[in-house]
């Protein structure tokens, strides 16, 4: 494919002209997607290219006089309309992205597409897992069950649930489109289509609010045989990345979080701090956490692994 390099001084013009923050990558991004180049490397290899078109590049491979179809010409034309005219992140637009262990998750708006700093928390919680099982050595592993609150896409689970295969992991979340994204990505990853009875991955469209065994009206705990099903708790660990941000904070964000990214997965709430549905789950961390409902948080659920909440 014949390309041309652009000297730095245009490309900050373009960036200013049409409003696109890192309007390059962007381009090539696209382009990796619709040339269906290996989403891992694509983008990178197109802005190898762009930058040193003499140099020894696998896409030389292709003849010099190679051009894109006239359907990869107009794919690709609507793409960059899109991104240019709304600021449609990226992920949107060619509907996957790499996390962290996994390649190629899906997505789609409005679920929230993962930041780097997500990336930081799953490791955070691998780093920690890996520390408290090494206790064990060479035994065999204790049970381990974790709760993704509010997941999304289910990268934060799926990601822990590759590093982990041992580990049932329940996701859940508010939102019904996030929960049938998370579930398709529990296929695409894990195959959860063919898994016994007690799934490694599931998510469950209940907010953290209403995750509970604990009745509306009357404030206790609903019997056994109550007709209604109860849920499963004892999690030995929870993991959340909740909205936090203020209200009066929304106006504020970027224009391709603001006006095309779930405002319920930003906001935290209608008070003032934004720290609505943080209070709301460390509210049900007692009974999220206990072997028994009324164990505090921090107990030890009785496998040797302390409950914690990250």
């Amino acid at each position: 494919y014949t390309s041309t390099s652009t000297s730095s001084a245009n490309t900050d013009q373009t960036k200013d002209v049409v409003g696109v923050p890192e309007a390059e990558l962007s381009a090539c991004h696209l382009l990796a997607h619709v040339l269906q180049l290996p989403p891992s490397n694509g983008f990178s290899l197109l802005l190898e290219l762009l930058h040193h078109p003499s140099s020894s590049h696998p896409l030389h491979d292709l003849p010099a006089d190679a051009r894109l179809t006239a359907d990869q010409a107009r794919h690709f034309q609507e793409l960059c309309t899109r991104r240019a005219s709304t600021l449609e992140p990226l992920q949107y637009l060619v509907q996957s992205w790499d996390f962290y262990n996994l390649e190629n998750i899906k997505l789609r708006a409005p679920i929230l597409c993962p930041r780097p700093e997500t990336e930081e928390l799953v490791d955070w919680v691998v780093q920690d897992l890996r520390r408290e099982l090494g206790r064990y050595g060479g035994e065999e592993q204790p049970p381990l069950r974790l709760l993704d609150v509010g997941c999304g896409s289910g990268v934060i689970g799926l990601s822990l649930a590759k590093e982990f295969p041992h580990a049932e992991i329940v996701g859940i979340d508010s939102s019904e489109i996030a929960v049938e994204l998370s579930t398709e990505n529990a296929q695409l990853v894990l195959n959860t289509e063919h898994e016994s009875a007690t799934p490694r991955y599931q998510a469950l469209h209940v907010p953290a609010s209403h995750y509970t065994n604990v009745d509306a009206n009357t404030h206790v705990q609903l019997p056994t045989d109550a007709p209604q099903e109860r849920y499963r708790f004892g999690f030995h660990h929870v993991i959340a990345n909740p909205p936090y941000i203020p209200p009066s904070d929304m106006k504020s964000l970027s224009p391709d979080v603001l006006h095309h990214e779930d405002h319920n997965a930003l906001c935290g709430g209608v008070s003032a701090d934004g720290l609505d549905i943080v209070r709301e789950i460390v509210a049900r961390l007692p009974e999220w956490t206990a072997s028994e409902p009324q164990a505090d948080a921090d107990a030890d659920t009785g496998d040797g692994i302390a409950a914690d909440i990250y």
